[in-house]
């Protein structure tokens, strides 16, 4: 029987999924990699100032601070995690054991508590309690500094810096000019800086995980 290697790619937003059985068969599944973001969060505080009602917005946001994982984050980050054991759990022990995981987390607060909110969903305490009325088993995980974490390219990657601030003068951004000028009459530092579209956008999401949750 010939092994592969397959490298799994899977976002937050990920509830279910299912392989085509006849791309594996007469495989071997010897490696699975997966990738994902946080969960829902809350605004960060650079960007309060571009909602529409910063007041309201800062009393929803208190019991968690800025930019954390909100409850409804919390609640998808388990139900990923309930997926990767239904998916791979003929690949992982039913119990953690250090030498069939590597889980690492960039440095923020909302990417490790997602991290751990989804390893509880992966290794219930089922069998391997070590405290009454506690149902959870601590799985650890490493991180990096973000300065010298390779994988944070917004911060790290000079061609991707570089190309963040060429793209308001680009040829591909005219198109959306009229967009900008609409918008601009409210928020008139789009005119200067087109890109704050995504930032707005940002906020307005993480306010709407707020008021979904």
């Amino acid at each position: 029987m010939k092994s592969i290697l397959l490298a799994v790619v899977t976002f937050i937003c990920i509830k279910s999924g299912a392989a085509d059985e006849t791309i594996t068969e007469g495989t071997e599944l010897v490696l699975t990699f997966l990738v994902h973001r946080h969960g829902d969060r809350t605004p960060v505080k650079s960007t309060m100032g571009l909602s529409d009602n910063p007041e309201a917005l800062e009393e929803l946001i208190r019991p968690y601070g800025y930019g954390q994982l909100t409850n409804v984050g919390k609640r998808r980050s388990f139900e990923m995690g309930k997926f990767i054991r239904h998916r791979y759990g003929d690949l992982i022990s039913s119990q953690y054991n250090s030498s069939e995981l590597y889980l690492r987390s960039t440095d923020s607060t909302r990417a490790k508590m997602t991290a751990l909110v989804a390893m509880a969903a992966v290794y219930p305490a089922k069998g391997q309690e070590w405290m009454e009325d506690i149902n959870w088993v601590p799985v650890p995980y490493t991180t990096l500094p973000a300065k010298y974490d390779y994988n944070l390219a917004v911060l790290n990657c000079p061609t991707l810096i570089m190309a963040y601030k060429n793209a308001s003068n680009s040829l591909k951004m005219e198109q959306y000019s009229d967009s900008f000028e609409q918008f601009g009459q409210n928020v008139s530092a789009l005119k200067q800086e087109p890109l704050l579209t995504y930032l707005m956008y940002d906020v307005y999401r993480s306010q709407a995980n707020l008021c979904n949750g």
